[in-house]
C-alpha cells in the first residue's frame, strides 16, 4: 500500500523552522550549503529572510537555482538512528520579493514563526525571498521514498483570498476564544498537552506552536478539504471535522 507521500512532505515543510540551503558557488560552481531559517507562505512556498552580505545570497543573485532540505525535528533524540526520521529536499528557484504587496504577507508569516527576527528584519541588507518549487524528494523511512511534483506542495489559494487577507484577525480570534480547541487538536495530532497557539491559517490547514521547557514544538493540521472563509475554519475546528 502506497504511503501518503504528499501530505507527509507538506507537513514537514509547514512545520520547518530551519533548513539546509544549497546554492551554486559563484566562483567554482560547486554546491554551497548553509543553514537558514524558513517559513511557508499560505500556498506552501518556502519563504526566507536573507542578508545580501551572505555567500548564499550572492550565489542566488547570479543563479537562483537552489534546494532546501528540511527534516522532522520531532524525531531527533539523544539515542537511536538519526536517519530514521523523515526528510524532504525541495528543489526550485529562489528569488527576492520586490513588490510591497508580496513583502508584507511574507514578513507577517516569517515573523509569526521567528519572532527573534524582529530585531534585524528592518536592516537594509536583509530582504525576503520565495522559492518557486519545481519538485521535491521525500525520504520517510525504508522503502518510503517518493519524488513529488511542486504543484502538490505549492497549491492555489485564489479561491480563499478573504481568508488569507484576514489571517491576523483569524489567528487572534482562535488564540483568544478557542485555546481549548487548539489544545485538543494538537493532542489529537500526537503532540503533548500544553498552551498551543495558532501561528498560521491557510485554506489547506492550520499551523500551531507551543513552548515546552525552552524549546518550541510545532504541529500542522491538514484539512480534509480546503476552506475559503474564516467562519468555515472555526466551525471545522469546533466540530473536529479534519483529516488525520
Amino acid at each position: 500500500m502506497r504511503f501518503a507521500a504528499e501530505p507527509t512532505a507538506r507537513i514537514l515543510m509547514r512545520t520547518a523552522r530551519t533548513a539546509a540551503l544549497a546554492t551554486l558557488d559563484t566562483a567554482t560552481g560547486a554546491p554551497f550549503a548553509s543553514l537558514v531559517t524558513v517559513a511557508m507562505a499560505p500556498d506552501g512556498a518556502p519563504l526566507l529572510l536573507l542578508s545580501a552580505l551572505a555567500v548564499h545570497t550572492r550565489n542566488l543573485a547570479v543563479d537562483p537555482r537552489a534546494s532546501l532540505l528540511v527534516d522532522d525535528r520531532s524525531s531527533h533524540t539523544a539515542v537511536g538512528d538519526l536517519l530514521a526520521g523523515s526528510r524532504v529536499t525541495v528543489v526550485g528557484a529562489i528569488v527576492r520579493l520586490s513588490e510591497p504587496d508580496a513583502i508584507a504577507p511574507a514578513r507577517r508569516r516569517f515573523l509569526a514563526r521567528h519572532r527573534d527576527a524582529e530585531g534585524y528584519v528592518g536592516f537594509g541588507d536583509f530582504g525576503f525571498y520565495r522559492m518557486d518549487v519545481v519538485s521535491a524528494h521525500l525520504v520517510a523511512g525504508f522503502g518510503r521514498i517518493e519524488t513529488i511534483a511542486g504543484t502538490a506542495l505549492v497549491r492555489p489559494i485564489d479561491a480563499a483570498e478573504g481568508l488569507v487577507a484576514a489571517e491576523p484577525d483569524v489567528l487572534a480570534e482562535l488564540n483568544r476564544d478557542h485555546a481549548s480547541v487548539l489544545r485538543r487538536v494538537a493532542m489529537q495530532l500526537g503532540r503533548p498537552e500544553g498552551d498551543w497557539r495558532a501561528i498560521g491559517a491557510d485554506p489547506y490547514g492550520l499551523d500551531l506552536e507551543c513552548s515546552d521547557g525552552g524549546r518550541t514544538l510545532d504541529a500542522r493540521l491538514e484539512f480534509a478539504a480546503p476552506v475559503s472563509a474564516a467562519v468555515e475554519l472555526t466551525t471545522l475546528l469546533q466540530r473536529g471535522k479534519s483529516s488525520d
